[in-house]
């Protein structure tokens, strides 16, 4: 999934990697969200970070924003390709291994 926000072509720059909307709204790439390299993490194995003290804030809270308007899509999606792979036992090229993943996230827990 490809995270971007909406500028104006004012606010395009010369490196930037965007799109061009029928409408001619400019959306510029942000990150990438990679479905394929989801890992288990076990509750209390990880913490929160304080956007607003990070170096890199507004990068990280542009991708926030978008995550959380995504976030139905993004489990739904996320759940969709670990089941597929469970059920059929295919595992396919650059994909985690998610069952593997899994039993060593409890044999870690």
């Amino acid at each position: 999934m490809i995270v971007f926000e909406t500028i104006s072509c004012d606010e395009l720059h010369e490196k930037d990697i965007y799109i061009k909307s029928p409408n001619n709204q400019i959306k510029k790439l942000i990150s990438v969200i990679d479905f394929r390299k989801s890992i288990p993490v076990p509750d209390g194995s990880f913490f929160e970070i304080d956007i607003r003290k990070h170096k890199d804030r507004d990068l990280l809270a542009k991708e926030y924003e978008f995550c959380l308007r995504k976030k139905e899509t993004i489990i739904n999606k996320t759940k969709s390709i670990i089941r597929y792979q469970k059920k059929t036992g295919n595992k396919l090229f650059a994909y985690c291994d998610f069952e593997l993943l899994e039993t060593k996230m409890h044999e870690w827990k």
